[in-house]
């Protein structure tokens, strides 16, 4: 069939082809346009384009000069706004997400603050009712009863104890192949700290006497205090620490610091405390822009460093200086009747001229006696 000709021979009036009825369509839009016209989104979306199809699966425009037709404008614009519409949503629902995260973390902190203290007032009850118990360890239990060796241990030491002093004696299970402890339970408790004050006359008993009493004649006798699990725990750390070289110290006000074996002083951030670690950064982060910081590992006091140096040298005489510090507090609140220049004339002459050379100015040190 011919160009232009239908079956009859005529030929077809333009516009009326069906390959043109995009460019009719098109030709609808701009007159509705002209008259003031708009199409509504939806009749935009049914007519050109899916909202879901991406930019480049658009149909081809059939205008003339190769231009997209207003029909595929308006449904761009219409899923711009569309996807405006839901990148606000989200991002509204992201702040009031943040918001609720920040206030569940408050109110963790807040819970974990409280725990902490009950654990600790949990741990001073427990340690009250402990006051009057003594562990005695490396002594017999088969031969003789429990009662009977205590008061022999005891006046091998130049304690008298007898049956009545005591309420009740028994052993604790033992731990990885140790021998038995024994805790006694003093009537009174000033006979307990007797006993404890003579603990270390146990290393000058003869060895026949030994043999008989202890259950392990090459190991001394032990004589402690009946303390909790958790201060069990933080004695083991304390000397953990003192083995590893770092140690806590007294600061200027009384809070805690952290000395490395370098001498380098930390101070401890709460706010990013775990039930395992806890976090310190190096106290002249502010005065020297100093970013080091340490993790300390509370099971085993082990020190992780973050790779980054200190900005500054370390201190030297830490330890000494902060013990002046102390000493200088106990004797300004003992003699707070003295006049300041005589504290601080009785504290400094007991001083090494290395340290006096680190310590700070008269002034601030008269400053710290007039506060107390």
């Amino acid at each position: 069939m011919p160009r232009g000709k239908n079956q009859r021979g005529t030929s077809t009036p333009r516009g009326t082809g069906r390959g043109n009825k995009q460019h009719v369509a098109d030709e609808d839009l701009r007159r509705s346009s002209r008259n003031g016209n708009s199409i509504s989104d939806q009749d935009a979306a049914q007519t050109q384009l899916n909202p879901q199809q991406s930019y480049q699966q658009l149909p081809p425009s059939n205008s003339n000069d190769g231009e997209f037709s207003q029909l595929d404008v308006s449904c761009l614009l219409a899923r711009v706004n569309r996807l405006s519409k839901d990148l606000k949503f989200l991002c509204d629902e992201n702040t009031q997400l943040k918001g609720e995260i920040i206030l569940i973390k408050s109110a963790l902190n807040s819970q974990t603050k409280k725990i902490s203290e009950l654990e600790i007032e949990l741990d001073d009850l427990q340690q009250y009712g402990r006051r009057e118990n003594v562990c005695f360890s490396n002594l017999k239990i088969d031969d003789k009863p429990v009662i009977d060796q205590v008061i022999s241990l005891c006046e091998e030491i130049n304690v008298t104890v007898t049956k009545n002093d005591l309420v009740d004696v028994h052993p604790l299970p033992s731990t990885r192949g140790h021998a038995k402890r024994i805790i006694a339970r003093f009537k009174d408790r000033k006979l307990g700290q007797q006993v404890m004050g003579a603990r270390k006359s146990a290393k000058n008993i003869g060895a026949n006497k030994k043999k008989q009493l202890a259950a392990d004649p090459s190991r001394g006798f032990g004589i402690q205090p009946n303390i909790t699990s958790k201060r069990a725990m933080l004695l083991k750390q304390a000397k953990a620490a003192v083995e590893k070289g770092h140690k806590l110290v007294d600061g200027q006000r009384g809070t805690k610091r952290l000395l490395d074996t370098d001498g380098h002083l930390y101070s401890r951030r709460a706010d990013r405390e775990t039930l395992v670690t806890s976090y310190w950064r190096c106290q002249k982060y502010r005065s020297q822009k100093c970013s080091a910081a340490v993790t300390l590992l509370k099971e085993d006091l082990t020190l992780i460093t973050n790779q980054k140096p200190h900005s500054h040298l370390p201190g030297t005489q830490v330890t000494e200086k902060l013990e002046f510090r102390q000493s200088l507090k106990r004797k300004a609140f003992d003699q707070h009747l003295s006049a300041t220049q005589n504290i601080l004339t009785e504290a400094l002459s007991g001083c090494s001229s290395d340290l006096n050379v680190e310590l700070p100015k008269l002034e601030s040190l008269a400053r710290v006696v007039q506060r107390c």
